[in-house]
């Protein structure tokens, strides 16, 4: 799907949040809120990008809604989890 364009996977700084270590840790966005990077927060930030912009970055991500299927979001929830 392209993550690695903007998504590292080793923590170097991109157009989006680094993935690796991340999983379980509290997300701080833009207008404060924060939440836990869960797999509610994991699918809702593949299929509503932009409700929640995390803080320090633009929001660029595109809707995964129509591309994604299930077996392929258990398997980005699966990889992302083992990320260190």
């Amino acid at each position: 799907m392209g993550c690695n364009a903007c998504h590292s996977v080793k923590g170097q700084l991109k157009l989006g949040p680094p993935l690796n270590g991340q999983w379980g840790k509290i997300i701080r966005h833009a207008d404060s809120t924060e939440f836990e990077l869960n797999e509610e927060y994991f699918r809702e930030s593949l299929f509503e990008p932009r409700k929640h912009i995390v803080e320090g970055y633009t929001p660029i991500m595109a809707n995964y809604k129509a591309v994604l299927t299930e077996k392929d979001v258990k398997g980005l929830i699966a990889y992302i989890k083992s990320l260190k």
